[in-house]
């Protein structure tokens, strides 16, 4: 029972870890992203199309919200996983001490 019990810690840790190490990545995709579009948009042709054209601003800065609100919930996401890998950590060593 042990042997399984502890079979079974590593595949979830794994698990857990590669969710986490997704999320990182996703994080970090998500932030260059963002980065790009700012940089391209700091060349002076970009920005004098921008002052031009108000309709094109408002969309840039609703494409620069839903940057903001994704990186937001990459964030709370990262958190999520910290706490359900505390969680089962928990759990599993529980488990152990009621079958070790």
């Amino acid at each position: 029972m042990q042997r399984l019990i502890t079979d079974i810690s590593d595949r979830v840790r794994a698990g857990l870890e590669d969710m986490a190490s997704r999320a990182r990545q996703l994080a970090e995709r998500q932030a260059a992203d963002q980065a790009a579009v700012r940089e391209a948009l700091k060349a002076a042709p970009a920005k004098r199309l921008i002052e031009s054209d108000p309709m094109l601003k408002e969309r840039l800065a609703a494409v620069d919200a839903a940057f903001e609100a994704e990186r937001k919930r990459s964030g709370e996401m990262q958190k999520q996983l910290e706490q359900i890998a505390k969680q089962v950590e928990a759990e599993l060593a529980r488990l152990q001490k009621s079958f070790g």
